[in-house]
């Protein structure tokens, strides 16, 4: 039996904690970080370089 400290250390657990502090707060970078480098990272990567290529539009236009 694992108490909850040591739940926590669980890495599932710990993906599902960041993903929820990432929804939460945009600026978690610690937490969106390992969501990246971890094993779902992979599938995600090029979405971001998707995102980074497509051309932001000014707010006045």
């Amino acid at each position: 039996m694992v108490g909850l400290g040591g739940l926590l250390t669980v890495p599932e657990v710990s993906d599902i904690v960041a993903t929820l502090r990432v929804l939460y707060d945009a600026t978690a970078g610690d937490a969106l970080a390992r969501l990246l480098a971890g094993p779902a990272g992979g599938s995600v990567r090029p979405t971001c370089g998707c995102w980074a290529s497509t051309p932001v539009p000014s707010p006045g236009s």
